[in-house]
């Protein structure tokens, strides 16, 4: 077998890649890059720079194509330069440098002024020969302490405005140079490729690798326009990442599958009688969602925003995560896994900056509120140091990511629906609008949609929104009423066979004739064949629930009390289509065999004598009204005392 020395190599040659395409999972992104190379006959050593300082080096996946042969490849990780200048930092010190004279200068001229301060208070006091003073000599003396005394203060008083002033101005000078840094001094990852020519060619090696520092969350929104008319689901996406890298118009797509779990079937092991089950342990994320970590950082003395602050993430001593503060000093590292880490916030201006250790659960947001102390003197470089350990890849492997080969399925509503109309529907396509340009592939356990408009995500952790595709679909709007309970009736939509619109589980939004009802959350997973969705209450149906005082009435046979009571409910239907409702009221069950309970009429209900609930179902036709009505008897012996509240 032969080996390949990297010192050996026949030329080496630096090239800078972009991100081209991007899988994004609920946890973690898979980053392609293609690089087009142009080399003669013979070895050599391709070193690629700007990776991502996330990548999961086991990930790594290079492949050359047409006569270029990977011989072997060397990941390794790069720790930014500080002491690296350039032309406009260089010009930025200076300013700051003679700024900081000038300041020097007015504060020397202040201290000189407050010694001769101190020097007339300290001689304020005279007498002549006699113990006596002159009122002439007094008045002189007050004149001379009074202008004297005020130039001075004047002075100093003008001078602490000037430093104020010239402070501002190396603030802003430190601003700049914060918005330089993050650029400049940034953690990577770099490859060093070494490849076999076998001769002159111009062709393409393509680089795949994992990170963790990404996700995507599904959310919907449900909008019903009138009740005679189908469901629209409006699917979109929250993308967000903290790579470190600049996701420019790139192809991307969206799956919901994880690579980070095992693909291996687990294993049993022996338990034994007497002793705990074995413990087995998996990788799949908790159902409470993913970990954020956000701040603000501030002036703690003006309680000014700080721009471009440095923000670094520490775990065991070593950097595992960072980004910088916006343009109003807000920060998001979003995901982070839970866990205990050393935040470590840097601002050139402000001293020692803040480090501290903060505990972050899972699905928890955690929110920090950070001022850093202004630092007025001489200052330093700011250095922020890790104890960070690179690690070496030498050989790709094929890594945990899926590939799909997957079609779209043809999707139909259920068989028979009620739509309102006293009709009913069959088998009617679902009718989708794509908002941007995708293709939906399937399998049996992941979806994953490729969205063709190039895409621009920004490392700053916030979500962008990207909405998918909106669905039209059937459903069935049944009203719900409990007059026992609340006066008002409640509209819902049952979604039949939901699971053939390919929803995943992630919160949503409600509409209503143009109205947010409120948010819910799809769980796909504790779903049954239907799907309920709550559209609130609906004011133009009205239900009403009067005692029938004529048939209502208590009658005493010896030592035995019997009570009948009715009610009477009212139903209106004031829209111009027909509605399906269905009615629920109770009545007492009995715990003590001594009180007997029976429903004597029911006006055709449903009735579950274990829970006392009886159910109407109700056609009602439009703008018209139906009465129902039910009458049960209480009895009991006179010793004992029966309460109906």
């Amino acid at each position: 077998m032969q080996h390949y020395s990297w010192s050996t190599m026949k030329d080496t040659s630096t090239v800078d890649t972009k991100v081209s395409d991007v899988t994004v999972f609920f946890s973690g992104a898979q980053i392609e890059r293609n690089l087009k190379v142009q080399l003669p006959k013979g070895q050599h050593l391709i070193k690629v720079e700007g990776l991502s300082y996330k990548l999961d080096p086991k990930s790594l996946q290079v492949k050359g194509r047409g006569d270029l042969t990977i011989l072997s490849v060397k990941h390794e990780t790069s720790q930014p330069d500080y002491s690296k200048k350039t032309d406009r930092s260089i010009k930025i010190n200076e300013e700051i440098a003679d700024i900081r004279y000038e300041i020097q200068d007015l504060k020397n001229q202040n201290y000189v002024f407050g010694q001769e301060e101190q020097i007339i208070m300290e001689n304020r006091s005279f007498k002549n020969e006699k113990g006596g003073v002159k009122i002439s000599d007094l008045k002189e003396a007050a004149e001379f302490f009074r202008l004297r005394l005020n130039e001075i203060r004047k002075f100093i008083h003008t001078n602490n405005k000037l430093i104020d002033k010239l402070n501002k101005q190396i603030g802003d000078l430190n601003t700049k140079l914060n918005r330089l840094n993050p650029s400049q001094n940034k953690y990577t990852s770099e490859l060093y490729i070494s490849v076999q020519a076998e001769k002159a060619l111009n062709e393409e090696i393509e680089i795949k690798y994992y990170v963790e520092a990404a996700g995507w969350k599904p959310l919907y929104e449900f909008r019903v326009d009138r009740v005679s008319k189908p469901i629209n689901i409006v699917y979109k996406a929250n993308v967000y990442q903290t790579t470190g890298e600049k996701w420019e118009d790139v192809k991307l797509k969206l799956s919901s599958s994880n690579p980070t779990l095992s693909g291996e079937k687990p294993g049993l092991r022996t338990w034994f009688i007497n002793q705990p089950q074995p413990v087995y342990t998996s990788t799949i994320q908790a159902k409470n969602g993913t970990s954020s970590l956000q701040g603000k950082v501030f002036d703690q003395q003006s309680g000014d925003i700080l721009p471009y602050a440095n923000v670094s993430i520490f775990q065991n001593g070593q950097m595992i995560n960072g980004t910088t503060t916006d343009m109003n000093g807000n920060f998001i590292v979003n995901p982070i896994k839970p866990g205990y880490y050393q935040i470590r916030v840097n601002y050139i201006g402000y001293g020692n900056g803040y480090n501290q250790q903060v505990s972050i659960a899972q699905g928890q947001q955690q929110n920090l509120s950070i001022a850093l102390t202004p630092a007025y003197e001489e200052m330093n470089e700011v250095i922020v140091a890790s104890d960070y350990n690179s690690e070496n890849s030498l050989t790709t492997t094929n890594g945990a990511i899926a590939n799909y080969s997957l079609s779209s399925a043809v999707q139909y509503a259920p068989d028979q629906i009620y739509n309102g109309n006293s009709q009913v529907i069959q088998k009617q396509q679902i009718q989708t609008i794509n908002f941007i340009a995708n293709k939906l592939k399937k399998n049996v356990a992941n979806l994953e949609y490729t969205i063709d408009i190039p895409y621009t995500i920004l490392s700053d952790g916030k979500e962008n929104k990207i909405t998918i595709k909106e669905v039209s679909a059937p459903v069935e709007y049944v009203y719900h009423a409990v007059p026992q309970i609340d006066s008002d009736v409640f509209l819902t939509a049952n979604l039949l066979n939901w699971n053939e619109l390919n929803l995943l589980s992630g919160p949503s939004s409600i509409f209503y004739e143009g109205t947010y009802i409120g948010d819910s959350y799809i769980d796909v997973v504790n779903t049954s064949d239907t799907m309920t969705i709550s559209l609130g209450r609906d004011k133009t149906i009205i239900v009403e629930r009067e005692s029938d005082k004529d048939l209502s009435e208590k009658r005493i046979f010896g030592k035995n009390i019997k009570d009948y009571i009715a009610w009477d409910i009212t139903v209106r239907n004031n829209r111009e289509i027909p509605i399906k409702l269905i009615i629920e009221e109770q009545i007492p069950v009995s715990n003590n065999k001594a009180i007997e309970i029976d429903l004597l009429r029911s006006s055709g209900a449903s009735f579950d004598k274990k829970t006392g609930i009886m159910e109407w179902e109700v056609i009602l036709e439009a703008e018209s009204k139906e009465e129902i009505d039910y009458k049960y008897l209480v009895e009991y012996p006179e010793n004992i005392r029966v309460n109906y509240n």
